[in-house]
Parts: C-alpha cells; sequence; structure tokens
C-alpha cells in the first residue's frame, strides 16, 4: 500500500498508489496535493504544518496525514518525505513514501475506545479498586478508593500498600500477599477475606478484600477489590444481640426453675431453724445442738451463693464488651495448671473412689504473654476438663498441649472417651443444651 511522490509546489508529478487513494496514474499526475486534502479544519492545518516544517527542517520521517480518496472516502497515511534543492540551495520539489495506515488507526481508535471504557468502569465501580506491583507500591486507586480511605490519589500513587492498613494486620496481609505469590502467576484469584483499612484520619474501619494477580509483560500485577463493611457488622452486631435476647428468652424457664430450687433450699431451712426456735403453746422448749443450728445456716449460705452465681452468668451472658480494655497479661500454661489444680478433685480423687483412673498429660511449650481474663480463661479450662472427665467414664487420658502457630497460642485439648454422638454435633453451640441432667448448665 505504498506510494512515491515527486511534487514541484504541491503537484503530483508521478506515481501514487492507485490502491492507496483510488486514483489512476493518468488522473493522478498534474494534480495538486490541496486537492486531496479534506476540507476540515484540523486536516487542513495539519497538512499546512507538514509543508512548513518540511521546508524548515528538509526532511520528515512518519508524519501522520489524511487524504481523501477518489470515492470520498478517508486514508489516514504515514508520509516520509525530503526536500529536494538546486545547487544554489533552492528547493525544487520533494520526493517521499505513503504508508497506509488507516486500519491501524482504526485499530488504535478501537483499543483506546476500550481503554477508556475499562477506565470508566474501574473509576466509577461501586467498590475500591487498588493495584500494586510486587513490592506492593500502589499504581492505581480509584474513586471508590478515595471515598473509603480518604486520601487523593496523587496522595498514595508510588507509596506503600500498608498505609492502607492497621499496624497489627499488616505482618497477615504481608505473609497473603507472598502466598499470592507463590501460586500460578499466568492468572491468581485469592479468597476473600476481612480485614481492618485505615483511613487517613487515623480512623480503622472493617474491610472486605478480594484479591488476583496476573502476570503482564514479566511484572507481577496484583488487584484488591474493597467494599467498607461498616453497616454489614453494625447489622450483624444488632443481629447477634437480638439472638442474646432471644436465647435469655429460652433460659427464662430454666433460670425460673433453677431459683426455685435456690429459693426451697432457702425457705425450707429457714423454716427448720423458725421451728426449732420456736416452741408451740403447752409444751417444753424444745432444744436444738449448735451442730444442727450451724448445718442448717450452710445449706442457706451455699444456696444463695448458687442463686448469686446465677445471676453473675445472666449478667455476664448480656454484658456488652465493646473492648478488651480490662484485659491484663495472662501466662496460659499457668492458667491451664491452675485449672489442672481446681479439677484435681474431680479428675482424681472422685474417679479414684471408684477404682477408675483418669490421667492429665502435659505437652507445653514456651509460649509468650498475651492479654487475656485469667478468671474467664480458667473457667473455659476447667469446664474443658471436667467435661472429658465426664466423657471417660471408665477412665482414660487427657491431653493438653499448647504451642505458637504464626501469630497465633494454639491449645489443644484432647480425651481418649466416647466423643459426641453425631446427632448432637450441631446442637453443641445452642445457648444451654446438654445430656447430663439437672447437674449441669450446658
Amino acid at each position: 500500500h505504498n506510494g512515491s511522490y515527486n511534487c514541484r509546489w504541491g503537484e503530483i508529478i508521478v506515481d501514487a498508489s492507485q490502491k492507496l487513494l483510488g486514483y489512476s496514474r493518468d488522473e493522478i499526475i498534474g494534480k495538486n496535493t490541496a486537492e486531496l486534502n479534506p476540507k476540515e479544519e484540523k486536516s487542513v492545518e495539519r497538512a499546512k504544518e507538514f509543508v512548513s516544517r518540511l521546508f524548515k527542517e528538509g526532511s520528515l520521517v512518519d508524519f501522520e496525514l489524511r487524504y481523501l480518496r477518489k470515492d470520498g472516502g478517508l486514508a489516514d497515511v504515514e508520509i516520509s518525505a525530503a526536500l529536494l534543492k538546486d545547487k544554489e540551495g533552492n528547493p525544487t520539489g520533494a520526493v517521499g513514501s505513503i504508508r497506509d495506515i488507516t486500519e491501524r488507526k482504526m485499530f488504535e481508535k478501537t483499543l483506546q475506545m476500550s481503554e477508556e471504557k475499562y477506565r470508566s468502569l474501574i473509576e466509577n465501580a461501586n467498590d475500591g479498586i487498588i493495584s500494586t506491583n510486587e513490592e506492593g507500591e500502589i499504581l492505581s486507586f480509584n474513586k471508590k478508593a478515595e471515598e473509603i480511605f480518604g486520601y487523593t490519589r496523587e496522595e498514595v500513587l508510588g507509596k506503600s500498600v500498608s498505609l492502607l492498613v492497621v499496624q497489627d494486620k499488616r505482618e497477615l496481609d504481608k505473609k497473603a500477599l507472598e502466598e499470592l505469590r507463590e501460586k500460578d502467576k499466568s492468572r491468581i484469584v485469592g479468597e476473600t477475606f476481612e480485614t481492618k483499612g485505615l483511613r487517613k484520619d487515623g480512623q480503622e474501619i472493617p474491610i472486605e478484600s478480594s484479591h488476583f494477580a496476573i502476570e503482564v509483560e514479566g511484572e507481577f500485577i496484583i488487584t484488591a477489590i474493597l467494599r467498607e463493611i461498616s453497616e454489614r457488622k453494625e447489622y450483624e452486631k444488632k443481629l447477634f444481640q437480638s439472638e442474646k435476647l432471644r436465647s435469655l428468652g429460652e433460659l427464662a424457664g430454666g433460670v425460673a426453675h433453677d431459683f426455685n430450687n435456690v429459693l426451697a433450699a432457702i425457705l425450707g431451712n429457714a423454716q427448720l431453724l423458725k421451728m426449732s426456735i420456736d416452741t408451740p403453746p403447752g409444751k417444753e422448749e424444745g432444744t436444738k445442738s449448735a451442730g444442727d443450728l450451724m448445718h442448717g445456716l450452710e445449706i442457706i449460705e451455699k444456696a444463695a451463693r448458687d442463686g448469686a452465681e446465677t445471676v453473675r452468668r445472666i449478667q455476664e451472658f448480656s454484658r456488652k464488651r465493646e473492648d478488651d480494655r480490662h484485659f491484663a497479661t495472662v501466662d496460659l500454661n499457668e492458667i491451664i495448671d491452675n485449672a489442672i489444680e481446681f479439677t484435681k478433685v474431680k479428675w482424681k480423687d472422685e474417679v479414684e473412689s471408684k477404682g477408675i483412673k483418669v490421667k492429665i498429660q502435659k505437652e507445653f511449650s514456651t509460649l509468650p504473654t498475651t492479654s487475656g481474663s485469667a478468671a474467664e480463661l480458667r473457667e473455659v479450662f476447667t469446664n474443658l476438663i471436667n467435661n472429658a472427665v465426664d466423657a471417660m467414664p471408665q477412665g482414660g487420658t487427657i491431653k493438653i498441649k499448647t504451642f505458637k502457630e504464626d501469630s497465633q497460642i494454639i491449645i489443644k485439648v484432647e480425651d481418649t472417651g466416647i466423643g459426641i454422638p453425631k446427632a448432637l454435633i450441631d446442637q453443641i453451640f445452642d445457648p444451654f443444651f446438654t445430656t447430663k441432667g439437672v447437674q449441669s448448665t450446658g
């Protein structure tokens, strides 16, 4: 599709490709190049620029112009030309080549439209979209991401994506990125997970994030699609509270039953004590040993304490805990040792009196201290041990193992007992569900 020409002051006097412009050789010879230029202002100005630069610079390479075909259509061309001069240096004409780039220009236009459409979709998406390179440097940051994090695009481009992550989540996110990079680089899709983002103003926000990555021309690009889920988390919190209220409703009957038992014990013993003090008319004053009186009072005291414990459990169940401000530094190995001592009467003394043997096997690793409630944790491990003993009516071994895995402390409690029947597995988290009768709370 190339055509060569020799112009003398704008007059085409030699060959131009018939396929390029649709003219025959006879039709094109003698025609002024101005006749081939579209009349639109942009094309006219472009043609003037070509002539001006050619005379000024002496030659041009790959200069783009638009010509009119014989059929009235437009042809995009690329011209390389050199000015011809006589011995005195005066311009006498020009020689050059013309390349038809109409198809290329159409392709470029289509590609540009596709890129603009893609860019528009990204820019106006309802989710935040952020792209980074392998080093975690931010390459793109759409409008929704600006809205979520409070930064402008210019403030974050080229900076580390850790700028947008709360401090205690940065190591986890770094590890997730490394795992992502170890997968098939031709196309990587990561799982959706929740994390905490950090706004420019320092506010922490819950984020749901999905990652995918592709290798483009040897460069590894990671794109995160982010959604700020504060409203959803608030809804989940309210739903959880309503579930707690529903559970309290289910608990009401059991609480009434427990309190009736407590009150019956208090009332019955109080009446007995009163009878031992009050003497019916006409009878001699009765006597009651101090031991009997003390025994009755002890029963009343124990029943009252049980009632207070029931109230405490209800308060604990309904308490709001917005944060862990009341947590203290605890040693989990020490707390588990406490629980083992607290339950020694059950797992050792009681079972041995029945001719059964239960052994506790400890496998403790050195653990860092952590934050928590020592009393509540002791209660957790005490219940685990007691339940394990109940699950081993013929005796057995309780294994307790502690170890650190990445940023987590793991406590594993295992017994050699009968386990939980499959039919009951789905009920183990129902409030106060138990198979042990009235002596257990579930």
